[in-house]
């Protein structure tokens, strides 16, 4: 665009600091806007100005408590970011009568949890019973295209350390731990349980109805296996096109298959094969094909 054109040129597209300035230096464009990266920290500009790099929360792309909550009516925060949105309402002060603080689990929930109560004057162990730091969250990070979740860890973990908290692995929060620590407070961030989802596919005819149906069909002409994945309950939405390799079984032709956007009332995931073949899970049947 930049060679195409006499006027200066803006680019965006969630850079990572050093990107955004080797595109500037290369001249690719002459601006770098900073749209989700100034939401998941507001503070970027300073932290770059003063190379503060590993205090960066970084935007993993998510949109799900930005675009996400904007769409539900509700107003901008970060999934990344737990004070975005509440600056006017939270404010992070030295606490006149600090206390030792035990964190429970070192997933994404007690290493903010960690670090914001340091910063705030407690003394602060976090103990994970595992061997590593992240919880669910570090499993989401492993499928194609989603290791940008691991970056908002890794920023975490930056900042138990900056503010001194002492993370213990291996250490399960037993009545014997309790009884060595003596906190003043527990903070329990032991996580949730993942769904049991009944993943008995059923074939069944054309889907019609609310569904992207114009999206399906184009994908289904192609080689490959796609997939069209329908996530609702009003309360959750799909928040990018994703596309993951797959192998055609009779050409062994590598190609992809897509994950497409969707809200709806219930939860429903609809598999379309290389031949048009449509499947859905059993027991979404009436949800995922009302019509």
């Amino acid at each position: 665009i930049k060679q195409a054109v006499d006027i200066p040129v803006i680019s965006v597209g969630r850079y990572e600091p050093a990107i955004a300035e080797s595109a500037l230096m290369n001249g690719c464009a002459d601006f770098i806007a900073f749209g989700r990266e100034s939401i998941a920290d507001p503070d970027l500009p300073a932290k770059v100005a003063a190379e503060k790099y590993e205090e960066i929360f970084p935007c993993i792309g998510c949109t799900q408590s930005c675009l996400g909550y904007l769409n539900l009516g509700g107003h901008i925060r970060c999934l990344v970011n737990p004070l975005t949105g509440l600056e006017g309402k939270v404010a992070l002060t030295k606490s006149e009568n600090p206390k030792k603080v035990l964190v429970a689990g070192a997933g994404p929930g007690g290493l903010v949890a960690s670090f914001l109560a340091a910063r705030a004057g407690h003394e602060v162990i976090l103990a994970e019973k595992s061997s590593e730091i992240g919880g669910s969250f570090r499993l989401a990070a492993i499928p194609p295209t989603k290791q940008d979740i691991a970056t908002a860890l890794r920023a975490y973990v930056n900042h138990c350390k900056k503010e001194g908290v002492d993370i213990r692995l291996n250490t399960p929060v037993t009545p014997e731990l309790l009884s060595e620590i003596n906190p003043d407070a527990v903070i329990l961030a032991t996580g949730g349980f993942s769904a049991n989802v009944d993943m008995r596919v059923t074939q069944v005819p054309y889907l019609t109805g609310d569904l992207p149906t114009t999206n399906i069909k184009a994908a289904s002409t192609g080689e490959g296996i796609y997939l069209a994945q329908a996530i609702g309950a009003n309360t959750m939405q799909m928040s990018n096109i994703q596309r993951y390799p797959w192998a055609d079984p009779n050409t062994g032709v590598l190609d992809s298959y897509a994950v497409w956007p969707f809200t709806g009332p219930s939860y429903g995931v609809i598999y379309v094969d290389y031949l048009g073949n449509r499947y859905v899970n059993e027991g979404d049947r009436r949800d995922v094909c009302a019509n």
